[in-house]
């Protein structure tokens, strides 16, 4: 299998390299394009690759383009790949992100990167309610502006694994439409809150607590914890001591004191 990488391209080089993949009928299986504008020609080019080849993994970052048919059909081969990653706001519409997870009958991983409206965190919960086969949403370095939709369409999934949230603006007065969408989830083991701004751990400290928890890795590293008022850790040290299935905590560059290393030993 091969992989096609097209970075700052100009639409004749880009419509070359996709034209000669199909015409030796090569075996793509991922396509990587990043900082470039998909005219029509070119994002048909890239479906009829998608449904004549095995591609599994495609990655369009910053790559603008029209909402028009064109993006409609790439919405719906997308949904036929199993590892997607987007950042680009016309494949992060409303529009687009509703056709593109209607199809996803084969999408494993979903990695999106963006400032994420509300009418767009509204599709993604939509589609998160009805697919069946994602793995992995990784919302990293994305701005969500409705948290309390998001946790309703992953409270509603029934097939994730493992949800990643780094560095999303995450404060203390989300968590509590975060616990409550994770805290009985049928299948979630891995949990990534990493570079926030969680200062209040008593909600995380209920969830690993609580019976249905079946988490078995937790990262919360690199938040303001050090600062004053300091953390009080306890409410999660305490949970430890009752929780069956963590294996991995991550809490690293959170300056914990001496007396809170102590209390998670």
């Amino acid at each position: 299998m091969s992989s096609i990488r097209i970075f700052y391209g100009r639409s004749a080089e880009v419509k070359s390299r996709l034209q000669a993949a199909l015409e030796r009928g090569d075996d793509v299986s991922t396509l990587e394009v990043r900082e470039t504008v998909l005219e029509d020609e070119i994002i048909d080019l890239i479906v009829e690759l998608i449904w004549k080849g095995n591609v599994e993994t495609v990655q369009l970052d910053d790559c603008g383009a029209y909402m028009n048919k064109q993006a409609i059909e790439m919405a719906r081969a997308l949904g036929n790949c199993k590892h997607v990653s987007l950042s680009e706001p016309t494949f992060l519409s409303k529009f687009f992100l509703e056709r593109f997870l209607a199809s996803a009958t084969k999408l494993q991983t979903l990695r999106i990167q963006d400032l994420l409206l509300e009418e767009q965190v509204e599709a993604l919960a939509k589609g998160l309610k009805s697919n069946k086969s994602l793995h992995t949403l990784d919302l990293s370095r994305s701005r969500i502006e409705r948290m309390d939709i998001l946790a309703q369409g992953i409270h509603e999934n029934k097939s994730l694994k493992c949800i990643k949230l780094r560095s999303v603006g995450l404060h203390d007065d989300h968590m509590g439409a975060i616990v409550s969408s994770i805290r009985s989830h049928p299948t979630l083991v891995s949990l990534d809150l990493s570079f926030n701004h969680l200062r209040n751990l008593a909600p995380l400290g209920a969830l690993l607590k609580g019976p249905d928890c079946r988490l078995i890795e937790l990262s919360i590293g690199f938040q303001n914890l050090w600062q004053m008022p300091r953390t009080d850790i306890t409410s999660v040290a305490e949970a430890l001591k009752e929780n069956k299935s963590i294996k991995v905590l991550g809490m690293p560059n959170n300056k914990l004191t001496d007396n809170d290393a102590a209390l998670l030993t």
